[in-house]
């Protein structure tokens, strides 16, 4: 999944709320990429 690498902006991070109600709360998703051809061993430290 291609990013433009400017997180928040590039729509990576989205943070909702009311407007003038910050303080009741924020709902907050992540969009995460994963490389499908990518491998994990385990030997990594």
């Amino acid at each position: 999944m291609p990013t433009p690498g400017n997180g928040a902006q590039g729509g990576l991070l989205n943070l909702e709320y009311r407007k003038g109600k910050i303080a009741k709360g924020v709902t907050g998703s992540l969009t995460l990429g994963v490389d499908p051809d990518a491998t994990h061993e385990g030997t990594d430290l």
